[in-house]
């Protein structure tokens, strides 16, 4: 079983003090693939597959927003605020975006 490791630092940060940002990042450290895996996306072409490494996932706001039951305004500010504080990056594209977290092996214990 996979487990995450979060350092107690974490109650000083911003990020713990909101709490719709930290579900968001939590939601981000849950979805992150744990290995490089091909995932199935809507494009201008029909489908397409893509690459995605570890500590990636391809983001959609609507979807995380029904999945965490909260707005797409407050999902939108949170990977907002997450991004500008350097917890992840954002690579848009036309018809997704793909998210990484930063440091994103500091976060995980793999059990094997």
């Amino acid at each position: 079983m996979d487990k995450i490791k979060l350092s107690v630092d974490f109650l000083q940060k911003p990020i713990f003090k909101n709490p719709k940002t930290w579900q968001v990042f939590c939601f981000c450290l849950f979805k992150a693939s744990h290995a490089p895996t091909r995932e199935e996306v809507k494009s201008g072409h029909g489908i397409e597959s893509i690459l995605v490494y570890r500590g990636q996932f391809v983001f959609g706001r609507e979807r995380v927003a029904r999945e965490l039951k909260v707005s797409r305004t407050i999902v939108y500010s949170s990977i907002k605020k997450l991004e500008k504080a350097g917890y992840i990056t954002l690579d848009t594209h036309r018809f997704y975006t793909l998210i990484t977290v930063c440091d994103y092996a500091k976060y995980w214990i793999l059990y094997g």
